[in-house]
């Protein structure tokens, strides 16, 4: 959704996280250290900004110094935000609730996360939905305002990962305005390597300031092989970042 008009004019300003306030109290509520802890064993790392990852073009070194202050747990900071925005006794919220190939940790992830926003006046109401049939079109079409959902990106290319989640090149939609889109335009226009890296890092840090998401876990895929049949798995070169290469497997 962009800003009120915008260009799909679709924005619900009754939606409580259109509100900076209210996203920001959103992930002040959430206790990532005992999820990372619980649920994935420390097997994974933090996510500062969606689509942003060491090493690849775009990333600030100050998203990890910055993040603990405007991103962690703090119920009670959620609580004052929430009543800063006009929200003292909370609000209901939908999230639709599905399995999905690659993470099964994404359904206790999800009601996790619903009890977590309850102890700051949130209440998450689960919806099951198959990916499919509901999520994808409701999404893809602009149509699932008052709903969170779970999202699972691949690493890839940080300007693929803009032009999906937030330039409305895809069907995810996660977060859209004019101010990101018209960064998104000036990026395409960049020729010289160190103004894109630069004008990347701009937009990574706007998608920060604003808490367009509830940045999560990185999780690194794992496979788990039988050394006395698999001989090599080689990799000739980066996929994006999904698992593949599997026609280079020798027994």
């Amino acid at each position: 959704y962009t800003e009120n008009g915008g260009t799909t004019g679709k924005l619900d300003l009754s939606v409580p996280w259109t509100k900076k306030e209210v996203r920001q109290a959103i992930n002040k509520a959430i206790n990532r250290e005992e999820l990372l802890r619980v649920l994935y064993k420390g097997r994974a790392t933090y996510t500062y900004v969606a689509g942003y990852y060491p090493g690849l073009p775009g990333w600030d070194p100050t998203w990890e110094k910055r993040f603990p202050e405007m991103y962690g747990y703090d119920p009670a900071a959620a609580k004052r935000l929430l009543a800063q925005a006009g929200y003292p006794k909370g609000f209901k919220m939908k999230s639709w609730l599905f399995p999905f190939a690659g993470a099964p940790e994404l359904i206790p992830l999800m009601e996790s996360i619903q009890v977590q926003l309850r102890e700051v006046g949130i209440d998450l109401e689960m919806e099951e939905a198959d990916v499919v049939a509901t999520v994808l079109p409701v999404s893809r079409d602009r149509k699932a305002n008052w709903y969170i959902r779970p999202g699972i990106p691949s690493k890839k290319a940080v300007e693929a990962q803009i032009a999906a989640f937030n330039a409305g090149k895809a069907t995810p939609h996660w977060y859209e305005d004019d101010t990101i889109y018209k960064m998104w335009e000036d990026l395409l226009q960049i020729t010289d390597a160190k103004a894109y890296d630069e004008q990347l890092r701009k937009i990574g840090n706007y998608k920060f300031d604003s808490f367009e998401i509830i940045p999560l876990f990185d999780v690194y895929i794992e496979v788990v092989v039988n050394p006395k049949i698999i001989n090599d798995w080689p990799f000739s070169g980066w996929d994006g970042g999904d698992m593949g290469h599997t026609f280079l497997i020798s027994a």
